[in-house]
């Protein structure tokens, strides 16, 4: 049914399933399985898709020794969030770069990401990141 070319849906589809699978498979085969996911959205040339594989590589790897790669990919992800000028999207990867500066000790950059996430929150109204800052 999805066929072996790349497409959006079979992107998307490959996504969702590794999303699904990421608390029980090895970790190994969740890294091979999620840089698969990113190599056919980067070729496909889907912000969305690549956007949500990107994600996925976030929330697998959160080893210490992977905090660049990370960083790296929460930038990639921002980008693509701003050039869809989806603020939802804006709005969670400032959320996730608030924490990984936190987690790095960057108070410098965690306090502007702060900032920037601030005025998201206002943007786009979402009552549980508005209540986030509350407790910020």
């Amino acid at each position: 049914m999805l066929g072996e070319v790349d497409s959006i849906l079979r992107s998307r589809v490959w996504t969702s399933l590794v999303r699904a699978r990421r608390t029980i498979e090895p970790q190994e085969k969740i890294s091979t399985m999620t840089q698969q996911a990113i190599d056919m959205a980067r070729r496909i040339k889907d912000p969305l898709a690549l956007y949500e594989a990107l994600l996925l590589y976030v929330w697998a790897d959160q080893r210490p020794e992977s905090t660049d790669e990370r960083l790296s990919a929460l930038y990639e992800m921002k980008s693509l969030a701003e050039s869809m000028s989806d603020l939802q999207r804006s709005q969670d990867v400032n959320g996730y770069l608030t924490r990984e500066f936190l987690e790095r000790g960057d108070l410098a950059s965690w306090k502007k990401s702060i900032d920037q996430l601030e005025k998201l929150i206002l943007k786009v109204q979402q009552p549980f990141y508005l209540w986030t800052l509350i407790i910020l």
